[in-house]
This record gives structure tokens, sequence and C-alpha cells, in this order.
């Protein structure tokens, strides 16, 4: 973090939240309604087996991710390294705020065509509850970011091989691109849940890494 000071992260934190609250006010006043029904209209024209694949792993990462949440946690657990167990609990504030905040505040509509992929595919007991779901931002979207950013933070500050840290710079930063698109693809959410999403998302990482960040030796060697 030499090059780049600890309260930059809180500058630009505040920025991205302020960026938030005035696309999130553009977005509830339909300014990019009609963007958001051309690109919907316009992904099937790409559409290819492999990009569905890669759009359903994406989708369904969050097992995984509760498996890696677990097995860091023990560590820090056993390790008694509480400030990496609160960055842990931290990292569950994308999900936390998309879903149990901004959504239920906004409830902004999904697209017809999940709606329509739910009743087509989904037993008929969650119907009514599926239903009532509401888009903005995007929840996938927001809680990738953060967590696998955190993921990345940690991956920068313990691991001491360069390989094994890149690695992990490499796989965190190529989801954290793909679950954008693959929510489009999916016709899961408007572009504007996604990209409200990605700005909410990088502006609690940016809030965590400042409140967390400080000098820390290299353990995983």
């Amino acid at each position: 973090m030499k090059s780049f000071r600890k309260r930059h992260f809180l500058f630009l934190s505040y920025f991205l939240f302020f960026l938030f609250a005035v696309f999130t006010v553009f977005v509830v006043n339909g300014v990019f309604l009609q963007l958001d029904r051309y690109v919907n209209n316009y992904i099937p024209y790409f559409s290819t087996d492999i990009f569905y694949f890669i759009s359903l792993v994406i989708a369904n990462l969050f097992l995984p991710l509760f498996v890696i949440i677990i097995l860091l946690f023990v560590y820090f657990l056993i390790q008694k390294r509480r400030r990496d167990i609160f960055l842990l609990l931290a990292s569950f504030s994308g999900l936390i705020a998309s879903e149990l905040i901004f959504k239920p505040i906004f409830r902004v509509p999904c697209p017809q065509t999940y709606y329509k992929s739910i009743v087509d595919t989904s037993a008929v007991i969650i119907h009514q509850f599926a239903l009532k779901e509401t888009c903005y931002p995007s929840g996938h979207v927001t809680s990738y970011v953060v967590f696998f950013g955190c993921l990345a933070y940690l991956a920068y500050r313990y691991i001491k091989k360069t390989w094994l840290r890149y690695t992990i710079f490499i796989v965190s930063g190529s989801i954290l691109i793909l679950v954008g698109p693959s929510r489009l693809y999916l016709h899961y959410h408007w572009l504007s849940d996604v990209i409200a999403a990605y700005i909410l998302g990088f502006g609690l990482l940016s809030m965590i890494v400042y409140l967390f960040s400080k000098k820390t030796k290299h353990i995983l060697k």
C-alpha cells in the first residue's frame, strides 16, 4: 500500500458512495430505462452454449464461497487472528447492503424475462416469493466484488509465494469481471442494476481496505 496511501481508499469509498447515490437518483427516475431495455433485448443475439455455461457457473458460486469462508474462519480462529475474522465478516457487507437494505428500499422490478424464467423453471410454491423479487442493485455483483476483493486483499497481505498470490489475483479478478455480464446474459438484471452494484461493491471494498489496512508480515510462505 506504499504508493497508494491508506487515506486514498477512504476518499475513494466516499466518492463511490456519492456516485452510487447520484446514479440511484437517475435510476429511480427512469433515466436509464430505455438503455436497459435495449441492452436486455440485444443480448439474445450473442446467445451461445459456452456463454450460457460460464454464466451459470458464475451464478452458482455461493456454495464454494461458503466453503472458502468456513475454511478461512476456522484458520483465523485457530491462529487467533481476530482482526482478520472481522475482515471476513465485513466481506458480507455487499450481500447485506444489496439484499437487506437497498433492494427493499428502492424496489426496482427485474426484467420480465427473469420472472418468466422463475415461473418456467421453479416449483410453484416459490413463485409467490420470487415474483416479488427486486433487482437494484445486483446482489451477486455487489457481494462478489466485496468478497473476492477481500480475498485478493488477504492474499496481498499474507501470501509470500508470488505464483500463488497472482493466481488468487487472476481468479478473483476474472470472477469480478465476468459476474456483471453473466447477470445480464441470464436476463436476471438490467444494465443499471449491474453498474450500480459495481459502484457500491467497490465503494464498500475500499472502505474495508481502509479500515483493515496495516503493515503485516507475510505468513503463508
